[in-house]
């Protein structure tokens, strides 16, 4: 048959045997992009009451109680911040398969989904369980283009309800450890400066002084004091984060420092510093996060305890301690 047709028709023919070929694979392809889940747990956010976290011995929880997110490990328990549970829910809720890597429990010791090396993550509504997933190892993806200088990481995870295992982008991992610190309130101070009247600096000996707003300016002892460093302090205070937890840390019985903010409209906010070890130098207290501790390093101390001279232009702030 085919020593009859011409040159040109074997070119035809063999073009359209390509392309049943070519459209032969984009339908299975079609097909085996829906034999499997893309969206692996998909969450009504607003549902969600706990989140349990398991690796191991190893357990965190992460619950909400009268509209305040808390998380727990052991017998302590502390206040959550909300904006790391929040992203925690959005990250498994967005999560989306890239692939299957595996339909049967086979290979799930070797993606680390398996029950004693996998991060078992459980959400929990108020009567039932919304989700459940395994988190297992990361691996590299190199590029696919050689243009492309970035590889892709995955991470392995599965459904607690399925076999399969599928690839996910990104170091899930690092996020859905277990950790109680990755979850909790770091905050020492959080207000608007404009609201704050007066900020009560006490320190040993005859150091300790009030910076108090007057008018549209701030003073001591009746001194105004330096707008420019002054308003760059307030500033610097809106916001103060603890880099560090330090529960068990030693630390003095009495503090060395504090610092007492009181504003208008709102209750007093102090914050004190106890002398710890060489580690720590000091260990912090607030009294806006009362159930933690956290490390005065990381000049943690010297951006909140300034001396009165600060205040005048004359000094950078509080000395180290040697």
């Amino acid at each position: 048959m085919f020593r009859k047709l011409k040159p040109v028709q074997l070119l035809v023919v063999f073009a359209l045997l390509l392309l049943l070929f070519a459209i032969t694979q984009w339908m299975q392809n079609r097909k085996g992009e829906k034999t499997f889940r893309t969206e692996i747990a998909p969450l009504d956010t607003a549902k969600v009451t706990e989140i349990l976290l398991q690796e191991g011995k190893k357990e965190v929880r992460i619950f909400r109680t009268d509209n305040l997110w808390k998380v727990s490990a052991g017998h302590a328990e502390w206040k959550a911040d909300p904006n790391a549970v929040r992203n925690l829910m959005e990250e498994i809720s967005l999560m989306k398969a890239e692939q299957v890597a595996a339909t049967s429990d086979a290979l799930w010791k070797e993606l680390g989904v398996d029950d004693s090396a996998g991060i078992h993550v459980t959400i929990k509504g108020k009567r039932k369980i919304l989700a459940g997933i395994v988190v297992g190892r990361f691996s590299y993806r190199p590029p696919l283009s050689p243009y492309d200088r970035q590889g892709t990481a995955v991470t392995y995870v599965r459904r607690s309800d399925e076999k399969n295992v599928y690839a996910v982008n990104g170091f899930l991992r690092f996020s859905m450890a277990p950790d109680p610190g990755s979850f909790r309130n770091k905050n020492l101070l959080s207000g608007q400066s404009a609201s704050w009247m007066r900020l009560r600096f006490t320190y040993p000996g005859d150091s300790s002084f009030v910076l108090e707003k007057k008018d549209k300016g701030w003073y001591i002892d009746q001194i105004p004091a330096d707008s420019a460093k002054t308003e760059e302090y307030l500033g610097n205070m809106e916001h103060v984060i603890g880099y560090e937890f330090a529960d068990s840390a030693q630390r003095a019985q009495f503090p060395a420092f504090a610092l007492l903010v009181e504003q208008n409209g709102g209750n007093p906010v102090e914050i004190k510093a106890f002398p710890s070890d060489s580690v720590h130098r000091f260990v912090l207290s607030s009294s806006q996060n009362p159930e933690s501790w956290f490390s005065g390093k990381n000049g943690l101390t010297e951006r909140i305890f300034k001396g009165k001279s600060y205040f005048s232009g004359k000094e950078k702030g509080m000395k180290k301690k040697d």
